[in-house]
């Protein structure tokens, strides 16, 4: 189950159009990280996002951070970098949908991180 980490910077990138941003991360992120592993297959409903604010006194250069965490398999690692591209291609479709770029001067950035992992719901 990934979970994705949502962070965003005022007025830079405007909470509506971030919150959009999150609605549409599930789909972006389980096409891009579905594979053939039997436990690597993704559905939207697996993902998992957290939006945050960037604050006054978090230190940065971006305005938007996404930080995907995934298990790491064999089948999800070979080709990572592709996949880091196909979510960035999405993201930016997002973005910028219903603009131009001139009118989002925003730096961000997609960091997937696979690792090895265990899920198990507590209830």
């Amino acid at each position: 189950m990934p979970l994705v980490k949502l962070s965003y910077k005022e007025p830079l990138l405007a909470t509506a159009k971030a919150l959009m941003l999150s609605k549409e991360l599930p789909a972006i992120v389980a096409k891009a990280l579905s594979c053939s592993n039997p436990d690597g297959h993704l559905n939207p409903q697996d993902v998992e996002v957290e939006i945050h604010e960037i604050g006054k006194n978090d230190i940065t250069s971006y305005d938007l951070h996404i930080v995907v965490e995934a298990n790491d398999y064999p089948e999800r690692s070979e080709n990572l970098k592709e996949r880091l591209r196909q979510i960035v291609r999405d993201v930016r479709v997002v973005i910028l949908e219903g603009t131009t770029r001139v009118t989002i001067p925003c730096r961000g950035f997609v960091w997937v991180r696979l690792c090895p992992g265990s899920f198990s719901e507590i209830l």
